[in-house]
Parts: structure tokens; sequence; C-alpha cells
């Protein structure tokens, strides 16, 4: 016969399992408010072109150990949207806390006030804004980079602040990066320090040995995942809009994929061990972050830079303190959080003036378990073929602007994670309500609703023909599309300039397309692209003509079916294209015009249309 536990057990019991949880709630909350790392070191390791769903902790079907292992012991941020889908808008985000927009280092070129093309650098578009390391040297600290150049190339502004910097290896990757950051480590951790290690492991240029790939052996497969054949597919996702690629050649770029990352966690595995056998562990935040994704045909194209949507935008970010507390958080952060965050961990105040750069917010909230609600805004103007920005509400919406077609996307994330059904025809209430967090965010406005007065001051009998079917209203132009039949016709109006300077922009538009069909423009050095020529039957030609006092300057060239220019191939070549310049000083207006006919129809009729159209007096 049982007998029962008699009351005063029973009570003694209670009272034990109570004062466990009273302790274990204080210790796990004291553990989490304990989140100061003050004078601790920092290491952030940028692990280019990874997207975070190809990871464990994705239930992703590979596993990834030294990732996943490092997770379980991390701050996980889970829905990390970048700012930039390609490296170097991307990357200088993070190290300013700014959108590539306001840091203005949004290609790897620009065009200087004389009309000159220039590498864009960030203390000469932005000499105003500091960076991540530039803040760590003011504080006392040691600081080194340790990259894969290219993107992240010292001539852009990125060595800022750093004792050293290395950036010699085009398209390097963690062997060398690795390598060459514990040496600096080893000589350096007496001292606090920052060092900054990437690599292109996981980038389509760099060429994994075959020897080390696992899932893309197959013998079946007819590519063998050269830089070659990688770039040959992005450019032709480029140009022509869409890729059609087999099921089993998708498979083996997917395969290659996975394979690059496993390489790239086993250099990662061998620099935690370095770091655990240092000893450094234990008083350093470890940061590990990738830049942007990278597509494989779920929206038509290959590689990255190109669009908005989540496959690439949608990153890796984990922090992993001393303490080893964690924590899973499932709201959505921005790379741009990542400088205020570690700034806040350090301890490091920022000055007032600072405060007004930074555009990101300290998520230590989230990890002690609070909420922020944080919309995320992200902007491509991707080797000048794109110009896109999006905005990624905290509950779930997501609008994507283009303004060389003048077209907006808006998705339902929550029930179109894939982005597959653009809700814009039946949801403009809500794309509304987005544009105005978009104009906040980018100063742009997109408007698609019809214009019906008259706000273009220009006139011609052939001109009045072509119908008004959508504009785009940005901070200082306006642009307008009409169409006649199979006829395209693009305007562009800046407002409130004088002479002088409309004269200076013509001439600086008049350089830009010039150099599309220039070697010298070449994203990729000549030892990679062999430069890019183009024959002289494509190349745009310059006309001046003199009407009455003024002198008209136009160009005529070729265009694809995207309304792109610098096409060099038969074919993709789908229109005649002229572009040509008017300006009405009366209106302190000056309007860029692009035309485009059928590929049959003849030059002359580009010309006659140009050169008939007046200011209205």
């Amino acid at each position: 016969m049982k007998t029962k536990p008699k009351r005063g057990v029973l009570k003694y019991i209670i009272i034990l399992f109570f004062i466990f949880f009273v302790v274990f709630v204080t210790f796990n909350n004291i553990n989490q408010k304990n989140l100061l790392c003050e004078d601790c070191n920092l290491i952030i390791i940028g692990i280019d072109t990874l997207r975070a769903d190809h990871l464990g902790y994705y239930n992703y079907e590979r596993n990834i150990t030294t990732l996943n292992n490092l997770a379980e012991n991390s701050y996980v941020f889970k829905n990390t949207i970048t700012q930039a889908s390609w490296t170097l808008p991307s990357f200088m985000s993070l190290f300013t806390s700014t959108y590539p927009h306001q840091h203005k280092i949004i290609n790897k070129f620009y065009i200087n006030d004389e009309g000159e093309i220039e590498t864009s650098n960030l203390k000469i578009l932005s000499p105003g804004i500091v960076t991540l390391t530039e803040i760590l040297k003011q504080e006392g600290y040691k600081t080194g980079g340790f990259t894969g150049d290219a993107g992240v190339c010292s001539e852009f502004g990125f060595s800022e602040g750093f004792d050293y910097y290395y950036d010699k290896d085009i398209f390097g990757g963690f062997n060398k990066s690795f390598t060459l950051a514990e040496l600096w480590i080893s000589k350096n951790k007496n001292h606090k320090f920052f060092a900054f290690i990437h690599g292109y492991d996981c980038h389509g240029e760099f060429e994994l040995d075959y020897e080390k790939r696992l899932f893309s052996k197959d013998s079946n497969f007819i590519y063998n995942g050269t830089m070659e054949e990688e770039i040959a597919l992005r450019e032709k996702g480029l140009e022509e809009g869409y890729l059609n690629l087999s099921k089993n050649d998708l498979t083996f770029w997917k395969n290659l994929y996975d394979d690059k990352i496993v390489n790239m966690d086993n250099h990662l595995s061998n620099f935690i061990q370095y770091l655990k056998d240092e000893e450094l562990m234990n008083k350093t935040i470890l940061v590990i972050v990738s830049d942007h994704g990278d597509e494989f045909l779920e929206h038509g194209k290959i590689d990255h830079g190109a669009t908005l949507y989540d496959e690439l935008l949608k990153v890796v970010f984990m922090i992993k303190l001393p303490n080893d507390n964690k924590r899973v958080i499932e709201e959505q952060v921005r790379l741009i959080d990542v400088m205020p965050t570690v700034l806040d961990l350090l301890n490091i105040k920022t000055e007032s003036n600072l405060k007004k750069q930074i555009q990101g917010i300290s998520l230590q909230p989230l990890m002690k378990g609070k909420s922020l609600f944080l919309d995320a805004f992200s902007e491509t103007d991707y080797r000048m073929f794109v110009s896109k920005k999006s905005l990624r509400t905290h509950n779930g919406w997501k609008l994507i602007v283009d303004s060389l077609s003048n077209s907006a996307e808006i998705y339902d994330l929550t029930n179109d994670p894939h982005e597959t059904n653009n809700l814009i025809t039946s949801k403009r209430d809500k794309y509304n309500e987005l544009k105005k967090k978009l104009i906040f965010y980018s100063n742009t406005e997109l408007d698609l609703d019809l214009l019906t007065d008259n706000i273009i001051h220009l006139n011609s009998e052939e001109f009045k023909k072509f119908k008004l079917i959508e504009s785009f209203e940005l901070k200082e132009k306006t642009l307008y599309n009409f169409i006649k039949n199979n006829e395209y016709l693009k305007i562009e109006k800046t407002k409130n300039i004088n002479e002088e300077t409309a004269k200076k922009l013509i001439n600086n538009d008049i350089i830009q397309i010039k150099a599309l069909f220039s070697s010298s423009l070449s994203p990729y050095p000549g030892e990679i692209s062999n430069e890019i020529e183009c024959a002289d039957e494509f190349k745009p030609i310059l006309f001046k003509t003199e009407i009455g006092d003024d002198e008209l300057q136009y160009l005529t060239t070729y265009s694809n079916d995207r309304f792109g220019i610098g096409v060099c191939s038969k074919d993709l070549i789908k229109f005649r294209y002229l572009i040509g310049w008017i300006y009405c000083p009366k209106m302190r207006e000056l309007y860029k015009i692009r035309y485009f006919i059928p590929l049959e129809e003849n030059y002359e009729k580009l010309k006659e249309f140009f050169i008939n159209i007046r200011c209205d007096n």
C-alpha cells in the first residue's frame, strides 16, 4: 500500500521549487542585462555573398558546422536586411551606418565636376562621414583589415582608420585573410584591437578547387564553375533581363555555392580554434555578417546587384559575446544597425555630430528581449545598369520601385515570402502608405497616377501624338513615359537650372554614355575580363545642330528590349535610339529626351522628331 507524502514535505518541495525558479529568472535577467564589454576586442568577419537561408539555423538541408555551432551560443538576428544588394555600397553602409545615397559610394566610378571619370572614394564624395574604424582608432584600438580586395578595396575609402589594410588579392578568400589576421592579432593581442576579416569564398567569381568540392563533382554537369562561366551568365542576365537554365544546370550552381560555403566554414573553424588557443574568446566581441545574398533564378537571374528581392537582401548577422549569452531574434534589423550596436556593447559614447550621421540604432533592446519594430530601406544602382529602391516594413510588406522603368512592385511577405505575386494593381492604398515611408528614407516620390496638367513645356506636332502613361517624381527631376504604337518616348525634366549648369549636365551625360562603350569602364581587371570592347558600328554618334541661336546636341545608337544602352551585339538590339537635350531658358528647365523606334525604322525619323521640338514661348 502506497503512502501519501506528508504535507510538510510537499510544502518544502514547493518552496524549494519556487526559490529555484526565482534564482533562475533573476540570474537569466541579470545575465541578459550584462551585455557591456568595455575595452573588449572587436572582430567583424565579413562573409561576402552568403545568403542566410543556406545555413542550418534556417533549417537548411545541408549542415554548416562552425556557423551553426556559433549560432547556438550567440545572438542570432534571423531577419537582417542589407542596405544594398552588392558588396561596395553594402559594406560602406555597414562601416558608416548610412544609406548608399548618403555615403554616395553607389558605384565604383563617378563623374566629377569637370566631367571626368574618377574612382569613387568616401573621403572625396562624403568627407564629413566618419567610419567605425576611425572611431575605434580614436578610442585607442589597434586596427587591422584583411580583405579579398575588389568591392572592399582601399581606394574606395575602406582603409580609413586602419593601421594595416590588406587588399592585394582580387576576389581573395579566407585562406589568405585569416592567415594574415592571425599573424597580426598575435602581435597585437596584448592591446585592445579591432580586426575586419573578409573573404569572397562564397562569391561566384571565387574559384573553388575541384578536389575541395562535395556536391558539384557530378560528371553529368556541363559547367565547370569557372569565373568566366559565372561572369557570362551574370552579364547575359543583365543584358537580356532573364536567364533560362535547365534544372540540372541550376542544380550545379546551387551545389557549387554550397561547396563554397562548406569550404569557407572550414577556414572559419580553424580561425575560431586559433582564438580559443590564444584565449581571446573571453575578451572579444565576435560579429559574423554577410553583405548580400546570391540569386539562383528565383527572379530570372544569377549573381547579385541587379534586384532587391529577399534572396539578395536577407543576410547573416550574429554576435558572439564572451559570456556566451544567446538569443534568437526574429524581429527585422538592418546592416546599418551593426555599427551603433557594437559601439554600444563596447560602451563607446557617440558625439552629437556622429549621432546625426548614424542612421541605424543599437540592437541592445532586442538582445534583452524587447521590441523595436524596424523598417528596412535598401537601394541599388549596380554598375549603372539599374536604379532601384525598396522598403521592407517590420510587419511584412515590401515595396520595390524601379526609376528606370518607372514601375513598382508590392508584396505581402507573410503570405508570399518568395515575392511571386505583385499586388501593385490591387493594393493602391497600401502602395500610397508604403510610398510615404519610402519618400522618408530616400527623398524620392513615385507617382503611378497619370498626369493630366500641362507641365512639360515642349511643343511639336509629332510630340502631341504621344500618350503619357506614367510619371516619376524625384527631388529635383521629373520623369515621364510616353507611348505611340510601338514607339516609346522618355523625358526627364530638371527644374530651376541656369544655362551654365545645364551645359555642364549635358556634357557629363555625353561623357558617361561614351564611357559605357569604352573599355576604360570595364568593372573587372583586364586579366579577368580581357577588357570590354564594342565594335564601332554599335558606338553612339554625336550630332550638333544649329537652330537659330540655339545649338542642339544629340546622340544616336541602339537599345535592347528593356531600353538599356551599351548594347554591343546584334542579337540584343531591339530599338534604334536617340538621346538629346533641350534647354528652355524662360522656364529654366532642362529636358533630356530619349526616343526609341523599331529597328526597321530609319535613323532619320529619330533626328527629324528631335530637331522639330521647341520650347513653349
